[in-house]
């Protein structure tokens, strides 16, 4: 790997820094916060994909994806999504790219990987102290140290534990860093709990990012099943499958956008899941695109309440965005995880396939059950001039994503 180039990676981590503690004052906490989106956009263009620094921090292709996923999710924050009164939303979601950036940089260094996994069980229950942060911060914290280890054994040479062992334990770090079913019910559980712009900046950002963790030490996994090549494939996609049929299955009981929205974090993780293990890491890609464009789409509706043209507009873009209708971005994901799934096995893509079709109807419920709001007297939130830009933006880049997702692919994740 080439040397990664220290200006940029100094720019990366110092801005979000600066804007977290700029937040505190929001008379120019918001300025501040713009230049720092423009400096890191900056940074992440001229910063090499696949670099690294002497072994301890570095980005690949899919964690330079994850980097700019991140990003977006402080920029909707930003602009989209109130101050008042969530007054503190600002410097939470820096504080999320900030230890989003670490997850990615960090992913082939276990030393350094686990101490930001550590960071960030530990910073948890700080992010929004009304949301039960408990079984997530346990999970992060019990996965690093199983990713830890595995990750060390298995550098370290001939060992007494077996391949298979050792590939056992380190897929159920991973299982429980990234959040897969069960183990995502504590990560579920904070995201219907937390404020919209927390909850936007853990979708967008926090999410992918512990996803890169799976994805850039699939090598390692590989290298551990030298006898049976497929087994430890077979079983992060199978958990995959489970997540996404559970969440598309839990989606029928909620009514609300901002919960559906949290479902729809666990479905899509479950379709990167599957995707990763089905090795079609193009369609893991779209799948964590597609749901860092929807899921913060679906936590504004909330706010919007449906009784405005702009709240159906932004409806209307994240649900055919997260239902994989064309033209949209989603249909593309589900395309190529559809695909994986069942170049891998017909069962696993048939159940990729229903939780599809199931969270397309849980979905169409919501859109139902809100149909009565335009007809209420009640007086509705007027969306400012930047809420109808972000929700615009967002809708044509869902367009745009479907008409092109090869540029996606290539220019966001470094992929084909």
């Amino acid at each position: 790997m080439p040397a990664t180039p220290i200006p940029q990676l100094t720019a990366l981590l110092l801005l979000p820094a600066l804007a977290a503690a700029a937040a505190r004052r929001p008379a120019w906490g918001r300025a501040v916060s713009a230049l720092a989106l423009i400096g890191s956009a900056v940074a992440l263009i001229l910063l090499p994909a696949n670099s690294a620094i002497s072994g301890i921090a570095g980005i690949s292709g899919f964690g330079k994806g994850a980097a700019w996923l991140a990003l977006l999710g402080v920029a909707l924050v930003v602009f989209a999504l109130p101050a008042r009164p969530d007054a503190g939303g600002t410097r939470a979601a820096w504080i999320i790219h900030l230890l989003a950036l670490g997850t990615v940089l960090a992913t082939r260094s276990p030393m350094v990987l686990l101490l930001v996994l550590l960071m960030i069980a530990a910073a948890v229950p700080r992010l929004d102290p009304a949301a039960s942060a408990d079984g997530w911060r346990r999970s992060l914290a019990v996965g690093g140290l199983l990713v830890f280890a595995g990750l060390l054994i298995a550098g370290a040479g001939p060992t007494p534990v077996t391949d298979l062992t050792l590939a056992g334990g380190l897929v159920l770090g991973f299982l429980l860093v990234t959040g897969a079913f069960p183990f995502g019910l504590g990560l579920w559980r904070w995201l219907t709990e937390a404020g919209p712009r927390r909850a936007t900046a853990v979708a967008a950002g926090l999410v992918p990012a512990l996803m890169t963790t799976l994805v850039d030490n699939l090598d390692v996994l590989n290298r551990l099943q030298l006898v049976q090549p497929t087994r430890v494939p077979v079983a992060i996609a199978l958990f995959g499958a489970v997540t996404l049929l559970l969440s598309a299955l839990h989606s029928f009981a909620v009514r609300g956008w901002h919960s559906l929205g949290a479902d729809g974090v666990l479905f899509d993780l479950g379709l990167a899941l599957v995707a990763a293990g089905a090795g079609g890491l193009d369609g893991a890609a779209l799948a964590l695109t597609v749901m860092s464009l929807t899921r913060p789409l679906m936590f504004l509706v909330e706010r919007l309440q449906m009784r405005r043209a702009w709240g159906w507009i932004g409806a209307a873009g994240a649900l055919l965005g997260a239902a994989g209708m064309p033209p949209t971005l989603g249909f593309a994901a589900r395309l190529l995880v559809l695909a994986a799934a069942f170049r891998l096995s017909l069962p696993l893509g048939l159940a990729v396939l229903a939780g599809v079709m199931l969270q397309l109807v849980a979905s169409a419920r919501v859109v139902l059950a809100r149909l009565g709001d335009a007809a209420r007297p009640a007086a509705a939130h007027h969306p400012r001039i930047s809420e109808r830009i972000a929700i615009a933006l967002v809708v044509v880049a869902l367009v745009a994503g479907g008409i092109a997702p090869g540029v996606v692919l290539s220019r966001v994740w470094g992929i084909g």
